[in-house]
């Protein structure tokens, strides 16, 4: 029986082993494989050992927030293509409010919904980021390709970029080149909630690579299907 948005996205935001974890991981596997990595040479450019990244392809660890961030960049993909393209629209125009994606960092409160579909040859992706108490990015700065912006929208947060420590809050926005390292944090005592942009940078042939993958993975289905 088909699930309804509600109970799709209720499913997606467990903790723990959810089918977020699983799929992303899924999808960082299948990337590697696209293209010609191996376990330990991912590993090797992202800064985990090669069964962290093993755990996090087979679902079994959440990948934080650097993981994502560098793992993306390494695999010169966004972070919204690790999600599912589960969509009703094939265009990627419209995300309803119950088909987001989400991804929650372990058993701690942040989240992060994907409110823009996502797909390959996109270059900007736009999400929900909810943060609980003293949750953060990571104990380490990170840093990958692109440009990013934030617009806090509930409580407030401290955004380090560079060692320079910057306090936003309700109404407060930035801006920043992601090549500087970064991270950010709620040091507040209520929830924080921010609108936050990537726009990545992306060859034409990374593009054209991926999509021809992607069709040829399709036909074999096909092939598989036929009587």
């Amino acid at each position: 029986m088909p699930q309804s948005p509600s109970s799709r996205k209720s499913a997606i935001a467990l903790p723990g082993k959810s089918i977020t974890d699983q799929s992303v991981g899924a999808q960082i596997r299948h990337l590697r494989q696209v293209r010609g990595l191996s376990l330990r040479q991912l590993a090797s450019r992202v800064g985990l050992s090669v069964g962290h990244l093993s755990q996090i392809e087979r679902g079994v660890s959440s990948a934080s927030v650097r993981t994502l961030a560098v793992t993306a960049d390494a695999l010169k993909v966004g972070v919204s293509d690790f999600f599912s393209s589960d969509r009703t629209d094939n265009e990627n125009i419209v995300t309803r409010v119950g088909e987001r994606d989400r991804v929650q960092f372990g058993t701690d409160g942040l989240t992060k919904d994907l409110l823009t579909a996502n797909g390959e040859k996109r270059g900007l992706d736009l999400f929900l980021i909810r943060m609980g108490p003293n949750d953060t990015s990571g104990d380490t700065p990170y840093s990958h390709c692109g440009l990013e912006a934030g617009y806090v929208l509930k409580g407030g947060f401290e955004l380090e970029v560079e060692e320079r420590v910057h306090i936003l809050g309700e109404g407060d926005a930035c801006a920043f080149e992601s090549t500087r390292p970064h991270r950010f944090r709620n040091a507040g005592q209520r929830e924080a909630v921010v609108l936050w942009a990537n726009f990545r940078h992306q060859s034409t042939q990374d593009a054209e690579r991926l999509t021809t993958v992607k069709r040829n993975n399709e036909i074999n289905k096909e092939r598989e299907n036929l009587p």
